[in-house]
């Protein structure tokens, strides 16, 4: 009756974790090639994002300032590429 018991607990733990192992990988397969469903504007437009000439120039001139306050240029290279990307 225990060793009943125990074969059926590790049958349905085994059964268990190889589905949730399933439905991982199903949803990264899923990530992965939803790009490729999607055109030409579409992929550019969301590498590009909200990009307005005028909020640009702001933002460099923003982070060139801040850029230039730093010790180094390697700190000012880093701080500059940091800014840019928010």
């Amino acid at each position: 009756m225990k060793k009943s018991f125990i074969l059926i607990f590790c049958t349905l733990f085994f059964l268990t974790s190889l589905n949730s192992d399933a439905e991982i990988k199903r949803e990264d397969v899923l990530k992965e090639t939803s790009h490729l469903n999607k055109g030409i504007l579409k992929k550019a437009k969301d590498s590009i994002g909200n990009l307005n000439p005028l909020s640009y120039l702001k933002k460099r001139k923003k982070c060139k300032v801040l850029a230039d306050r730093q010790d180094t240029v390697a700190e000012g290279k880093k701080n500059y590429k940091l800014c840019m990307n928010e």
